[in-house]
C-alpha cells in the first residue's frame, strides 16, 4: 500500500580546491535540511508530529609535496554533526526504538519524545583511517577528527605511508562510554607496483579511549588490523 510520506530533503554542498607551487589546499562542507510529515514505519499507523533535521559535516585538507620529489605531508580535519540520540546511526534502516546508554548503535529517533534526527555520516568510501571509522563504526560520524600523514615513493615502485588520527564524539552523552575522547589511531601502508601488478599491505593499530568504552569501565584493549590486497590492471 502506498503511504504519502511528505518527505522533503535539501542538499547544499559546497567544495573548493586551491593548488599554489608546493602546496594543496581542499575544503568541502555540506547540509542536509529535511522534513517527513509522517514518518511511521507501522503499517496503518500515521504520526502527526514531522520528523526534521540538519545534519552537516565538513572537511579540510592540507598537503605539501615538496619540488621534485615523491614525498608529502598531509594535515587534515573533519567533522559530522551529532545528534544527542544514544549510540552512532545505523549503517541503514532502523525502526523506531529508543537506544539506552552504553549502546554502541542506536535509532537516532524513538518515534514518541525525539523525532529529530540531526546525525551526519561520511560515505564510507571516504576512508580517514583502517579500523575505527572505516571497518568498525562505518563512516565517519558524530565526532570530529584530525589526521596526518607522511607518504614517500621510492624508485617509483614503492611507496611507503605512515597516519596518525584523533577523533573526538561531538555529543559525549550519546558515546558508548559518555564521554567525548574516542580514539588514537597508527596506519601503516607499504604498496609495490610492477607493471600491471599491485600488492599492498596494511597495517593498523587503535587505542580506543573513554568514549568507546563499556559505560563505567575502563576503556577497551588496543585493536590491530593487518590487510593484504592484490591488484591486477588488464590492459
Amino acid at each position: 500500500m502506498r503511504v504519502d510520506r511528505g518527505y522533503r530533503a535539501w542538499a547544499v554542498d559546497t567544495w573548493c580546491r586551491l593548488v599554489t607551487g608546493t602546496l594543496r589546499l581542499e575544503a568541502e562542507a555540506i547540509a542536509i535540511p529535511f522534513s517527513i510529515q509522517n514518518p511511521s514505519t507501522q503499517a496503518g499507523i500515521a504520526y502527526t508530529t514531522p520528523t526534521e533535521g540538519l545534519p552537516y559535516g565538513a572537511t579540510l585538507v592540507l598537503e605539501w609535496t615538496p619540488s621534485e620529489t615523491a614525498r608529502s605531508l598531509l594535515w587534515e580535519v573533519g567533522f559530522a554533526s551529532a545528534d544527542a540520540a544514544y549510540g552512532f546511526p545505523f549503517h541503514g534502516p532502523t525502526s523506531s526504538t529508543g537506544g539506552a546508554p552504553g549502546d554502541y548503535f542506536g535509532t537516532q529517533v524513538t518515534g514518541a519524545d525525539d523525532l529529530n534526527i540531526n546525525s551526519f555520516r561520511f560515505h564510507p568510501s571516504y576512508q580517514v583511517d583502517l579500523i575505527l571509522w572505516r571497518t568498525l563504526l562505518g563512516g565517519v560520524s558524530e565526532a570530529a577528527y584530525a589526521r596526518t600523514r607522511v607518504r614517500d615513493t621510492f624508485l617509483d615502485t614503492f611507496t611507503l605511508e605512515a597516519a596518525a588520527i584523533y577523533s573526538h564524539g561531538l555529543k559525549p552523552a550519546s558515546n558508548p562510554g559518555g564521554i567525548a575522547p574516542l580514539g588514537v589511531e597508527a596506519d601503516l601502508s607499504a604498496l609495490v607496483e610492477i607493471g600491471q601488478f599491485s600488492a599492498r599491505l596494511d597495517y593498523g593499530l587503535l587505542f580506543p579511549l573513554g568514549g568507546l568504552a563499556i559505560r563505567g569501565n575502563q576503556p577497551n584493549s588496543p585493536a590491530q588490523l593487518l590487510m593484504m590486497r592484490l591488484g591486477y590492471e588488464a590492459s
